[in-house]
């Protein structure tokens, strides 16, 4: 039994200073700053490489990014609940050029050490270089596929008119689209963002007439857009030249610190399973009473009923219910964010949209941002936040230059934590919530593995066309198509596609980052083989997992899942995680021949 309480459900930001006018957040800020530029200064020095001199450069960074993380995480978490907050935002632009700093700090270390013929020898020597080892290994081997300090830095500076200029434009495109709608008889004129959203609501009229006129306003931007991409992808290409990677993709594979055959064997795995998938979306489509497979803009619709509604007071017992009796230790972790104020749960007026995880590494804490309405939705969003903060604490004596988890594995701990939830959610509930709830899930699933999918397919044809010539709207529309097709077969009806995705996704715009997508399929997949795993052999899991969690800066991604025996070079391991998705699946269609 849970004590009675009164949950707060603003969070507490009085313990990282207590307003913008406090001395000791005036006085933090100025020193990051100086801290940065004697770090630069430091790194910047032509001298004898030693054991000592790379413990104090990598030391002050510390010290440097735990102030940083502490004066940003204030500015940043204040605006997040107001975004007019006018004292927050005159310091936004100091605390911007601080993380470029320490960006830019950590690549002048990369390259000191990329520098060296001796690293192994100096981490010997140097028993408080070990916490420090992987970084410095890591920066030794990337630094080869890295080109010189002048061209990195011809390439940022470039970046600033180039890349980055073209994703501003492709932002103000996107952002300043009106469009006119009629929804119910009703003229209305919203963004197209706002249009978007219409794709999960509630009535299939209003998600048709969406799907239409969002396809019909891209075609009043198209050629500009195109160009916008065309540019990006082409950058991407010469920038890999100079550092002599042979593909966009292996630089990618270094950055999420995966090999080619992890990443081969997964989507092969994938590909084996897109039946299974499609059969899911032909029982949707059967529900929604379509005969021709489910048309893209049924794609989120809901399906089945959902009358449960959660207080935040009965989401809290419900959560520290649920962990605790997995595990004692993590449900006690759930109950001290509750209690303690590390999260703000409400929409109020100011207030951004959405969900994350902040990390406080000063106060050993997290702060925790959500929208909480009541849903199942919503509790499981809480959960998956609580994961975040979970592993954040797991790293609590990682040196903080080197908290900087590969994407692909920094979802592990949330999606483990919502398949919990989901678990014990299907045992409590009626056979029309279950389907509701089976759907909920493998419509995330599907976008997570089968759009994800499409998408790697679209962004390789698009980079090895780019090699010869400048891309044209159409041809990208039929590009994605062509993977749209490949990916959902007949699941999907084929007059009803979404020829524009690569219009409406913003990861394929972002410089430097390109195949954003498929770490979050890995994520998903190894949370999914985790939980195959401790249901198999549940004794000893706990400390397996968080033994993983904490190694989770200090390996590449083989050698995390090592540390719970997980071969991601198998194709078992993959195939056992999608075959949990595919006994959804069929507990899905087995609900659906019940309608």
């Amino acid at each position: 039994m849970h004590p009675i309480i009164k949950l707060n459900s603003n969070w507490d930001l009085s313990q990282l200073y207590y307003s913008f006018e406090d001395p000791t957040f005036i006085h933090e800020l100025s020193q990051a700053e100086d801290d940065f530029y004697k770090i630069k200064t430091l790194l910047s020095e032509d001298r004898e490489i030693s054991s000592e001199y790379l413990l104090n450069c990598l030391e002050y960074m510390d010290t440097a990014n735990l102030l940083l993380t502490k004066v940003s995480s204030f500015v940043n978490l204040t605006l997040m609940v107001n975004s007019s907050h006018s004292e927050a935002l005159h310091f936004n632009n100091r605390i911007s050029s601080l993380q470029a700093a320490s960006q830019q700090s950590l690549m002048l270390l990369q390259h000191k050490v990329g520098s060296l013929d001796n690293i192994e020898k100096l981490i010997s020597d140097c028993n408080e270089l070990i916490p420090y080892s992987f970084l410095l290994r890591e920066s030794y081997k990337t630094s080869k596929q890295n080109a010189s300090v002048v061209i990195e830095d011809i390439i940022l500076q470039m970046q600033l008119t180039g890349s980055r200029a073209w994703q501003r434009l492709r932002d103000s495109l996107d952002g300043a689209a009106m469009v006119s709608i009629s929804l119910k008889g009703e003229e209305k004129s919203l963004p197209l963002s706002a249009v978007r959203a219409l794709a999960s609501d509630t009535c299939q009229e209003t998600r048709h007439i969406a799907y239409q006129t969002e396809l019909t306003a891209y075609k009043s931007y198209e050629g500009p857009m195109a160009a916008c991409l065309s540019a990006i992808k082409g950058e991407a290409l010469t920038t890999m030249q100079w550092r002599g990677y042979e593909t966009v993709l292996d630089r990618m594979l270094d950055v999420n610190k995966m090999d080619e055959q992890t990443l081969s064997v997964m989507m092969e795995s994938i590909e084996a399973h897109l039946p299974a998938f499609r059969n899911y979306l032909k029982a949707k489509s059967h529900v929604l009473g379509h005969k021709n497979g489910l048309p893209w803009y049924d794609l989120l619709a809901p399906v089945g009923q959902n009358s449960r509604r959660f207080t935040y007071d009965e989401a809290y017992k419900y959560l520290v219910d649920i962990f605790t009796g997995f595990d004692k230790n993590m449900g006690s972790f759930i109950k001290n964010a509750f209690e303690n104020r590390w999260i703000d749960a409400f929409p109020k007026e100011g207030k951004v949209g959405g969900a994350l995880c902040a990390d406080l590494p000063s106060l050993r804490q997290n702060r925790i941002f959500a929208n909480f309405s009541g849903s199942y939705s919503d509790v499981r969003t809480l959960a998956h936040e609580l994961g975040h903060a979970f592993h954040s604490r797991c790293l609590d004596k990682v040196p903080l230059v080197m908290r900087d988890p590969p994407t692909p594995i920094c979802e592990t701990a949330s999606l483990f934590n919502e398949t919990i939830v989901q678990e014990q959610l299907l045992q409590a509930v009626s056979a029309e919530e279950q389907l509701f709830l089976l759907e909920a899930g493998l419509r995330e699933s599907t976008q997570t593995v089968v759009d994800i999918y499409s998408r790697f397919l679209f962004e390789k044809e698009v980079f090895e066309r780019r090699k010869s010539h400048n891309l044209s709207e159409e041809e990208l529309c039929e590009i994605m198509l062509s993977a749209q097709h490949t990916a959902y077969g007949d699941g999907l009806d084929p007059e009803y596609l979404h020829p524009y995705m690569w219009m409406c996704k913003v990861h394929y715009y972002i410089p430097e980052y390109h195949y954003y997508n498929f770490p979050y399929t890995f994520g998903l997949l190894f949370a999914k083989g985790l939980y195959a795993r401790y249901k198999r052999k549940p004794e000893g899991f706990m400390e397996e997992y968080i033994n993983l969690l904490k190694s989770t800066c200090s390996n590449d991604m083989a050698g995390i899942a090592v540390q719970v025996d997980i071969d991601i070079h198998s194709r078992a391991f993959w195939d056992s995680s999608l075959e949990m998705i595919v006994e959804d699946i069929n507990h899905f269609i087995k609900l659906c021949e019940n309608i």
